[in-house]
């Protein structure tokens, strides 16, 4: 099978995933039995891929052509199938967590449910291998509209309000800035296609208030990254199960944005182009300031929420923007720092939502209020919370503390010393917001109740979570191996 087969089946294998869950709704074992199954084989594709990527074999094949400039197409390079092989990973833990969250909630509506789940990572893979910003544009918006059910599943008063939230943000930003952005680069450079080196690097004479109107409308027009002012859909959409969470966070909708724009920058801007640029006409890189504010107001925020979902959404927030941080930095390091820091993020944010829908379906909490001692009733939730609380954080031995190291090797890189402040004022305030959880769950009294029975275990949970917790370890200790290969 070639590359070009591999990457059209790794898209379309979760689409059988949508229709099977559709199809067999009241037969629960054997809809998620074939899912799981599913998620497996496509990420076993996708190792395949990346080996038949890594030995030299290039994919780049178009399946709607319009003209020359109109297509759909996909394509394969070096983010592209890293992040392939993450997103699959990730589909079968979380498929793992999900059966057992939505088993033990007794949820309804569960053959919908799964239905959507696969359709959002279809859509997903999709934007990862789109070979131009057409195709990304359509899986993008395809990806909002396969999650907004997943949103809005409960059917109540505030999931019809939040999800009114989540798609006049998502939509309304693509609409109005995303694709006329998109327009606008097509008629002014005469192509959509991600280009190593950029677009803008082959034309000359370049009205400069163009870009600064291009470099406008795709930060803002791309909304799944969280930058403020457009981020409040991230927060609306905790009204959803937990599962949905993680897979908002972690696997699919805001990684699909922030590697969108890291593309944008990279492949259509160009790293040269765009640093000259900026440098030409200023001493500090102005574009720095957007995701700076964003982390340090999004911190600040988080650390005054008592929900704790809400407390991971606004920390989400903040996160995000370190990954836009490191490729507006323009320099090797500050990619390096994106790229990773897109790894090391997933795997401790979805393990944080993992925790929180645990504690949530077996002790029925969600507030950050109501955790004392639940460390010491639900061990294996905690100890997993707290090392993703520490890669958040970004300390010694996590996949965090190596995204914050290349992050801060950015800066330096890039001469822009005072970026080094924001770092430190917002680790000083994932440190307040994440260790009083912490110490809240280990070392404060839980309160017993008259007649209170033990708090029952998910397996299938606690086995997820223990994987992803020990993936966000082990970031830490093959980073040498991860670095080599973005490097290469």
């Amino acid at each position: 099978m070639t590359l070009n087969h591999l990457i059209l089946t790794i898209v379309l294998l979760p689409v059988l995933g949508f229709i099977i869950s559709l199809r067999l709704k009241k037969q629960p074992n054997i809809r998620e039995g074939l899912n799981l199954g599913i998620a497996i084989l496509n990420f076993l594709l996708s190792l395949v891929a990346y080996n038949k990527f890594a030995n030299g074999e290039v994919a780049y094949f178009q399946i709607i052509v319009v003209n020359s400039y109109l297509y759909l197409g996909f394509y394969s390079e070096k983010i592209t199938m890293i992040f392939a092989v993450m997103v699959n990973f990730l589909w079968i833990i979380s498929m793992v967590y999900t059966i057992g969250y939505m088993r033990g909630n007794n949820e309804k509506h569960q053959g919908r449910f799964f239905a959507f789940y696969c359709l959002s990572i279809a859509f997903t893979l999709g934007v990862a291998f789109s070979s131009n910003l057409l195709t990304t544009f359509l899986f993008y918006e395809s990806l909002t509209l396969a999650t907004f059910p997943l949103v809005a599943h409960k059917i109540n008063a505030e999931s019809r309000h939040n999800v009114k939230v989540y798609l006049s943000i998502l939509i309304g930003t693509s609409l109005v800035l995303f694709l006329p952005a998109i327009i606008i680069t097509l008629i002014y450079l005469g192509s959509l296609d991600y280009t190593l080196g950029g677009l803008f690097i082959r034309q000359e004479n370049i009205n400069i208030y163009m870009v600064f109107l291009l470099l406008f409308m795709f930060t803002f027009g791309v909304a799944k990254t969280g930058i403020m002012p457009v981020h409040k859909w991230l927060p609306a959409a905790m009204v959803a199960p937990t599962p949905v969470s993680a897979l908002l966070h972690a696997v699919a909708v805001v990684k699909s944005g922030v590697f969108v724009f890291i593309k944008i920058i990279i492949y259509i801007f160009g790293i040269d182009y765009l640093s000259a640029f900026i440098h030409m006409m200023f001493s500090v890189n102005w574009l720095l300031v957007i995701p700076c504010i964003t982390i340090i107001l999004a911190s600040l925020v988080a650390l005054y929420q008592d929900n704790l979902k809400k407390m991971l959404a606004y920390s989400t927030i903040a996160q995000l923007s370190y990954m836009v941080l490191g490729v507006l930095l323009l320099s090797n390091a500050g990619i390096i720092s994106s790229v990773f820091n897109i790894l090391a993020h997933a795997f401790a944010k979805i393990t944080l939502f993992f925790a929180a829908g645990s504690i949530y379906v077996i002790a029925h909490k969600d507030k950050i209020s109501q955790l004392s001692g639940i460390g010491r009733k639900m061990p294996i939730t905690m100890v997993a919370f707290s090392i993703a609380a520490l890669s958040m954080i970004g300390f010694p031995l996590t996949g965090g503390f190596i995204g914050k190291w290349f992050l801060l090797e950015g800066i330096w890189e890039s001469q822009q010393s005072w970026v080094v402040f924001v770092i430190i004022i917002s680790t000083v305030l994932n440190a307040l917001y994440f260790l009083p959880v912490i110490f809240k769950a280990f070392f404060e009294k839980y309160p017993t109740e008259p007649n209170e029975h033990a708090l029952k275990k998910s397996l299938p949970m606690d086995i997820a979570m223990t994987m992803t917790a020990i993936c966000v370890l082990m970031l830490f200790i093959l980073s040498d191996s991860f670095i080599n290969i973005l490097t290469k």
